[in-house]
């Protein structure tokens, strides 16, 4: 996966010095990374995909894997923003070459026509020479005026991928679309959003209302603030014994809503020097007060390494252990349809939208789109990487 990285961040460059002629050029760790999560998730539910739509690509993050794909055989795409559009026509022409298509250009005939004299000007003064050449189209930019030719392709993705938008659109647009993806999805196909956008013309509720109207299953889905902590094992040793989260964070919640955690301990507290109240009827308690409790064990759960080396050099005198902490780097959700094999198994699947969400029967890194790096050793290791070649 990194290695696909460093060489997506390497065009990216290069690209950047092809079109923006300049003496520095940025690297898109946030876009690029985020679409190598999305990419290398969308091989492991479909392995050996051929053919993948997107609406919407925004800054184009995908093109840079998607050109490295060896099985790639169709990779067409729609968007109404003007902007990105004419990014993503660079973006394309220079991945793919004269492999890409954009379909907002119409054919124009080996001559003009001229209103003053009535003629076709270039023809009567002289003839052209052209070369037939065979085309080997992968990828396809349709305008949003015509993306209804993508009817023709009934039956034919593996994929329809959906960048950070469907709760934009209107009810009217996001009926078409999902429609429209309804169609043109093979029957084991997938409908993947990659996050779903600022809930401006959508609430999740609406959203998944509509969704399961179409006739749509959730495969799986993962919100945006979801944490997994992976060694929750470490914590044996605490069992029946009163233990301090440090610090107060958001992320408490996902531990302190899971009865199957809150059992474990005789009692939890919150530790913060800065923050009081509860969280989850937990008492948030500073230093002073956890010496008074007589508190022995604390439990450090941010994902932050430089914070966590300073409680764990305040408190290393107590009993300390840090959990695993990994975010969902790309909040995803992942849609079958009806038919589907496994549609009746997961058509009536609960959604619990501001709360740990539903997965799948066996969740991996890869679904959850989680990193073991912090992003500022990736950029790091990433400049140091492409600076040697």
């Amino acid at each position: 996966m990194y290695n696909s990285l460093v060489t997506a961040c390497k065009k990216s460059l290069e690209f950047q010095k092809v079109y923006f002629q300049n003496k520095r050029y940025f690297i898109p760790l946030e876009i690029l990374s985020a679409s190598c999560i999305v990419y290398y998730r969308l091989k492991t539910i479909k392995p050996n995909f051929e053919n993948i739509f997107e609406i919407g690509p925004g800054s184009s993050g995908m093109s840079y894997f998607l050109s490295q794909y060896k099985f790639l055989k169709d990779y067409s795409y729609t968007d109404a923003c003007e902007s990105f559009y004419m990014l993503q026509n660079l973006v394309n022409m220079y991945c793919f070459g004269g492999e890409f298509k954009n379909f907002a250009l119409e054919f124009i005939e080996d001559n003009f026509y001229d209103p003053e004299t009535k003629s076709k000007a270039i023809l009567a003064r002289q003839k052209r020479e052209f070369v037939e050449t065979r085309q080997n189209i992968k990828a396809n930019a349709y305008p949003w005026w015509k993306v209804s030719h993508l009817l023709s392709k009934k039956n034919h993705f593996d994929i329809v991928l959906s960048n950070a938008n469907l709760q934009e659109f209107s009810s009217d647009c996001l009926h078409d679309y999902l429609l429209l993806s309804k169609e043109i999805l093979k029957d084991d196909g997938i409908l993947y959003a990659n996050c779903l956008g600022l809930a401006s013309n959508n609430t999740p509720e609406s959203l998944f209302d509509m969704i399961y109207e179409l006739g749509f299953a959730v495969y799986f889905y993962y919100s945006f603030n979801n944490i997994f902590y992976t060694n929750l094992d470490k914590l044996d040793c605490y069992k029946n014994q009163a233990i301090a989260l440090a610090p107060a964070c958001e992320s408490a919640r996902f531990l302190l809503e899971d009865s199957s955690f809150v059992e474990r301990f005789s009692d939890i507290y919150l530790l913060d020097d800065f923050k009081n109240g509860e969280v989850c009827g937990r008492k948030i308690i500073n230093t002073k007060e956890l010496e008074i409790l007589g508190i022995k064990n604390i439990v450090f759960i941010d994902d932050k390494p430089n914070l966590r080396e300073k409680f764990q050099e305040k408190f290393k005198n107590l009993n300390f252990i840090s959990l695993d902490c990994r975010r969902a780097i790309v909040p995803s959700l992942c849609l079958i349809k009806d038919t589907h094999k496994e549609y009746e198994k997961y058509k009536n699947r609960p959604i619990n939208f501001y709360k740990m969400s539903c997965g799948l029967d066996e969740i991996d890194d890869l679904y959850i789109g989680c990193s073991n790096m912090d992003r500022f050793d990736i950029l790091a290791s990433l400049k140091n990487d492409i600076q040697k070649e």
